[in-house]
């Protein structure tokens, strides 16, 4: 009796250490990401960070002010493919689209009023050879700056 507990207790700490780990990767996708585009930009809370399988979709909603100037972007695992990203208002009018895999890996934003807008990320369809979806780690950071501090040209 004494062998199956410490077994159990064993068996349950390798699964916790395997979850805290592969939490842990996800979080790594920041530290490799090449986010010298915002640079600049003062992040707006934490990035967010998720695991995402072929296929799946993703919304986060997100509070822009027409004062600043706002810099979204995705960084996801080549084997997920490339992303695309929608930005859309509350009524539902797109406000910017990036595809990713295009020169410009950062989406821009400036709004005429305050508003909430939602970020949509898209993972493409796609499997692997074996019928299994891919699935990997995906992280969105978004960056702001007042307009004040932007270069104007007189």
């Amino acid at each position: 009796m004494k062998a199956t507990v410490k077994k159990a207790i064993t068996f349950l700490g390798c699964i916790s250490l395997f979850t805290s780990f592969s939490f842990g990767q996800c979080n790594n996708i920041l530290k490799k990401a090449d986010l010298s585009a915002m640079q600049s930009y003062e992040l707006c809370g934490n990035a967010k960070v998720a695991k995402m399988y072929s296929g799946d979709e993703a919304s986060i909603s997100q509070k822009v002010s027409s004062n600043k100037r706002y810099r979204l972007m995705t960084v996801a695992q080549n084997r997920l493919g490339m992303l695309n990203t929608i930005i859309l208002s509350t009524s539902g009018d797109t406000l910017g689209v990036k595809i990713e895999g295009h020169e410009q890996r950062y989406l821009d934003l400036m709004v005429e009023k305050d508003q909430l807008v939602v970020i949509k990320i898209q993972v493409p369809e796609a499997s692997t050879t074996n019928g299994i979806d891919a699935y990997g780690c995906v992280a969105v950071i978004l960056g702001e700056i007042e307009n004040t501090e932007l270069v104007s040209f007189d």
